[in-house]
């Protein structure tokens, strides 16, 4: 596959054959590249382009917390020692997930099924049948092929699959393909789903023993490409009540109800808008289905904006889900949902992006102004 002339002599000499023909071409992974040839694993994925210094060399790396496929990785054994009945199943994606420790301390209770995301999901939907509790880890934008069997294979069933949707968001550079764009809203209307995603390492844990703890349907838990921002390895689960949400920071003029690692964003907005007179809230919406009704009820007294921000499509995401909720408890006020528009993300660095789509501090600063303000604001 990777010698053209010699595909085109040979497509050449068969194309007037009249008979079928089967033509078998083998790929060298990496060719051309030496080092991409001894490591096609590492060199699969697109890797971001160091930051220059200011003498032209490549700032050096600077240590930090844990990725979230890193923490998967801790907890997924974490749970697995705690429960003999815990098993892994991925699709291919055994290095990006995080799961290769997870293979190498229980080889016997991991399944990588290869790049059959469909056989992946109905195959925990079997293991969970019989009284197994698997956890399927498969990128965001993977899952999507499996749609069919999340539905009738496993939520029809009312099985207690887990899902670990890796890559939930900007992908970064591995672009369109890859973002995790659309699980919010293919999951959020599935009947009787659960779907969360924590802000760092440490609500991963929460969720995932609470997860852990449902026992008639399945849950799905999303996260990005990105740093946990904080990770205890030693630490503590809390199990957390299904649908519940954290209040951050208290404010009285608007609130933002943030998903996943945006409520950092969040927090940090507030603080600006402090400066600009603007007293904001914020919340942790770890649940984005179910909503936690009994904090979406004191809304409509306490604030006239509302601001949801997600890492994926508006369109049937978890603003809509916000503002539907609202309207039909007759809210008054106004509420601006922030997420991926309606076009496909090109490739960039995570950072980049998220600033382009106005996903960041500065763009939930202009945000909230502009609604407290009641200025229009385009995405």
């Amino acid at each position: 596959g990777h010698d053209v002339d010699e595909l085109v002599h040979t497509l050449e000499n068969i194309k007037d054959i009249k008979t079928p023909v089967l033509l078998h071409v083998i790929t060298k992974k990496g060719k051309g590249m030496e080092v991409a040839e001894k490591d096609p694993v590492g060199y699969h994925g697109v890797k971001a382009t160091p930051t220059p210094s200011t003498n032209g060399q490549p700032q050096p790396v600077v240590s930090g917390p844990p990725t979230f496929q890193t923490v998967f990785g801790h907890l997924s054994r974490e749970v697995a020692r705690n429960n003999k009945e815990v098993v892994c199943i991925t699709a291919a994606m055994r290095e990006g997930t995080g799961l290769v420790p997870f293979e190498k301390e229980f080889p016997d209770r991991y399944y990588d099924v290869g790049i059959a995301e469909g056989h992946g999901v109905t195959f925990a939907a079997g293991l969970a049948a019989e009284g197994m509790r698997p956890i399927c880890a498969i990128y965001s934008t993977f899952l999507q092929r499996a749609y069919d069997h999340i539905v009738h294979d496993v939520a029809i069933q009312h099985l207690p699959v887990i899902f670990c949707m890796d890559r939930a968001g900007i992908a970064g550079e591995d672009g369109p393909t890859h973002h995790g764009s659309l699980d919010i809203a293919y999951l959020r209307c599935i009947q009787d789903m659960i779907v969360a995603s924590p802000k760092n390492g440490n609500e991963f844990r929460n969720l995932l023993y609470t997860a852990l703890e449902v026992t008639n349907r399945p849950f799905a838990i999303r996260y990005p490409k990105a740093s946990s921002v904080e990770f205890d390895e030693n630490g503590q689960a809390q199990l957390q009540p299904i649908g519940n949400w954290g209040v951050e920071r208290n404010g009285s003029d608007a609130v933002i109800m943030a998903v996943g690692p945006m409520v950092y964003d969040a927090i940090k907005a507030a603080e600006k808008l402090d400066l600009k007179g603007i007293s904001c809230e914020v919340v942790d919406c770890q649940f984005i289905k179910p909503m936690d009704e009994s904090y979406l009820q004191t809304v409509p007294e306490k604030f006239k904006a509302v601001v949801t921000i997600e890492e994926g499509v508006i369109n049937g995401g978890f603003g809509d889900g916000v503002a539907a909720w609202l309207s039909d408890k007759g809210f008054k006020g106004s509420v601006k949902r922030l997420g991926f528009p309606d076009n496909f993300i090109e490739h960039g660095s995570r950072n980049q992006l998220l600033q382009d789509l106005g996903l960041d501090t500065d763009g939930l600063v202009n945000a909230v102004s502009a609604l407290v303000e009641n200025k229009a604001v385009l995405i």
